[in-house]
């Protein structure tokens, strides 16, 4: 009732006169911590010896004072041990960070700050650290007590303090990489995965913290899966053929262009991812040419598309020798060894039905 009424001094006097618990006079040194260090800052005039004494105290100064009162030694007396001793009974868990947040909001930020170090509960400690804005001190202090619930939580404010626009996502994701530390780095990047690993289309913020660790091996490699996503069904590429087809081109762009940032690491991925563009450049030609889907279906194997070229021959038996030709071609320009070719050509004779030309 005291503290509620706006006399905290008194409620810790008679808190300590009565030997209330630990909490609560803990609680009643914290409100009346908290009521001098506001009065530090409010005071307008200086009257008196004291008024002035306390308008041109330093920072320090007053978190001093501050320590003394949550220790209940601002007489000489309290919880202070004598030198030598050890402290038993520090006070209880966010104490220091309750007393920091009224200094805050008294326009103390100094006083804040040195309140805040003395904190020993990592909870109440990056709490008060966010709710003053410093977002690296309170990720730190997170990292340090291996909490991944509080690091999530810190990264969370971060964000919060940005717009939702494209510009603040990246100023949120640049400020989480090049300050917060590696825990937290390592967190935003799994979670960008695991979203972008459910099927979501907005998977430029992955790649956009990867391109800014510089892992472009697993940035190319997140672009290479987007294409296997396209062939899911799924309502997020619920789009037409030649849409997908248009997006899958686009990907493998984006993922050679990352391989090649990546450096002689990289030269194996490029060059798969190369030659995959140019098979799919190649299919697009044929249909192109013979103005049919069915000769060259959109597809990843080279196998495959030769089998559809021979196939295509039945349905067009005037330019038979010409589709021959263009398969041929094709298994020479991508190293197809002859046993397979051989292999490829029976099935597709057989399965089409062009016996005379299986018989030849």
């Amino acid at each position: 009732r005291l503290m509620a009424s706006g006399k905290p001094s008194l409620a810790s006097s008679v808190s300590e006169y009565l030997k209330l618990g630990r909490k609560v006079r803990d609680y009643a040194r914290a409100m009346k911590a908290a009521a001098f260090v506001g009065s530090c800052s409010t005071l307008s005039c200086a009257n008196d010896t004291m008024s002035r004494r306390l308008i041109s105290m330093t920072d320090s100064q007053i978190a001093e004072e501050a320590i003394k009162i949550i220790k209940g030694a601002e007489n000489g007396k309290g919880d202070i041990p004598r030198k030598g001793e050890p402290n038993l009974t520090p006070p209880s868990p966010g104490i220091y960070a309750s007393v920091a947040l009224a200094a805050h909001r008294a326009g103390r930020k100094g006083v804040a700050d040195l309140l805040i170090m003395l904190e020993d509960g990592p909870a109440d400690k990056v709490h008060a650290l966010l709710t003053i804005g410093s977002y690296v001190d309170a990720a730190a202090v997170a990292a340090r007590a291996r909490d991944p619930d509080l690091i999530y939580v810190c990264i969370d404010a971060f964000e919060q303090a940005f717009s939702k626009d494209e510009e603040g996502k990246g100023l949120h994701i640049a400020g989480v990489i090049n300050k917060f530390p590696i825990e937290a780095v390592n967190m935003l990047t799994a979670y960008h995965a695991l979203t972008a690993g459910l099927g979501s289309r907005d998977f430029k913020p992955l790649i956009n913290i990867l391109l800014r660790r510089q892992k472009y091996l697993e940035a190319g490699l997140q672009m290479s899966k987007r294409v296997a996503a396209l062939n899911r069904t799924s309502p997020h590429y619920s789009t037409t053929s030649n849409d997908r087809e248009k997006l899958k081109i686009e990907y493998l762009t984006e993922a050679s262009r990352l391989f090649e940032l990546g450096g002689k690491e990289c030269v194996f991925q490029k060059s798969c991812t190369d030659e995959q563009l140019d098979l799919l450049a190649y299919q697009e030609q044929l249909r192109r040419t013979y103005g049919a889907y069915e000769v060259a279906p959109p597809s990843s194997s080279v196998t495959s598309t030769i089998l559809s070229i021979l196939k295509f021959a039945a349905s067009e038996p005037r330019s038979a020798h010409r589709i021959f030709a263009d398969a041929d071609k094709m298994a020479k320009k991508y190293k197809v060894p002859e046993k397979r070719l051989w292999y490829v050509k029976v099935r597709a004779f057989s399965e089409s039905e062009q016996w005379p030309v299986l018989r030849n």
